[in-house]
């Protein structure tokens, strides 16, 4: 579009050679004003898939804004977001002569059903929207129960949810009962010589931790999603630093969380990585294993963001 006036002119003055009679017509492949309006929509529509894409290419690691613009949880926003058009598109183009938009609406709409099979093969995509303070299972609802009229895929999408959270808390019961044994061991040594009267009745270290950390992992997840919202929830820039605060209310989504927000939604991150760590291997040093390559690039990145001194 932005070379238009340029192509028209080549158009206007091109003639085809004389002494050439198998030279191929140009004039079939002229742009007529049809031609020239159905760009104009093609430009239209994609628009919104360029911002997008250059969004998503976002550092979800940058300062201030971890797990921000460019991390996993967008992944299922900006496709939801594209389902909208396509559906827009496809209603305004349903009675329209056949043509290549809306042969090509048809097709992306049909690929992008593609990438919504494909984000179900794991949980960590709806897990992670569904783990935002400002969306939540809300979003979904919303959005693929109510606008999309998808309600099986909320269905499946709190089932994945909810047995991925459960991996959690397994994990973390593993873990509590190690810690309360190590506990009760240390007491038991303290108590050996105190009367066995006294000692009668009383809850163990173990059972405490155990009982109390389990109640609290399990209603973990309803808890967060029946919390009240508030007004500074509405646009949480850093979602990191939203679950860092309320790590002791949600103790087992709080590590959950840690692992969904760290994810890039794009490879854009793990490639400028790439492109800084070429600068340390140059042609006098290029024999460095790739575990001190690794090494190096960690520590620099943790010096970056002050998490060592």
């Amino acid at each position: 579009l932005e070379l238009r006036s340029a192509i028209e002119l080549y158009q206007s003055r091109w003639q085809k050679p004389k002494n050439d009679p198998v030279h191929r017509d140009l004039t079939k492949d002229f742009l007529s004003a049809v031609d020239w309006a159905e760009l104009e929509r093609f430009h239209d529509f994609l628009k919104p898939f360029y911002i997008l894409t250059k969004t998503m290419e976002g550092n979800a690691s940058k300062p201030g804004a971890e797990g921000g613009h460019g991390a996993v949880w967008e992944t299922l926003k900006t496709m939801d977001y594209l389902f909208v058009k396509f559906k827009q598109a496809a209603e305004e183009t349903q009675f329209e002569e056949p043509s290549h938009f809306k042969s090509g609406i048809d097709c992306g709409w049909a690929k992008l059903e593609d990438y919504y099979i494909k984000t179900d093969r794991t949980p960590i995509y709806r897990a992670a929207l569904a783990l935002h303070p400002s969306y939540g299972y809300d979003y979904f609802e919303r959005h693929w129960k109510n606008a999309m009229d998808r309600p099986q895929w909320y269905s499946d999408m709190q089932s994945a949810v909810g047995s991925l959270f459960d991996e959690y808390v397994r994990q973390a019961e593993v873990e509590t009962q190690a810690q309360a044994g190590l506990l009760e061991d240390e007491a038991d040594e303290i108590e050996a010589d105190v009367n066995d009267y006294s000692s009668f009745g009383k809850r163990s270290i173990r059972s405490l931790h155990t009982q109390r950390k389990k109640v609290k992992a399990v209603s973990d997840l309803d808890l967060f999603q029946t919390r009240p919202i508030y007004p500074q929830d509405l646009d949480v820039a850093n979602p990191l630093e939203w679950w860092n605060r309320h790590q002791l209310e949600y103790p087992v989504l709080y590590r959950m969380a840690l692992d969904l927000f760290s994810i890039p939604g794009m490879s854009a991150d793990c490639e400028r990585v790439f492109s800084q760590t070429k600068k340390m291997i140059t042609d006098e040093r290029n024999r460095l294993a790739p575990e001190v390559v690794e090494a190096d690039q960690l520590q620099k990145h943790w010096l970056m963001r002050g998490l060592v001194v």
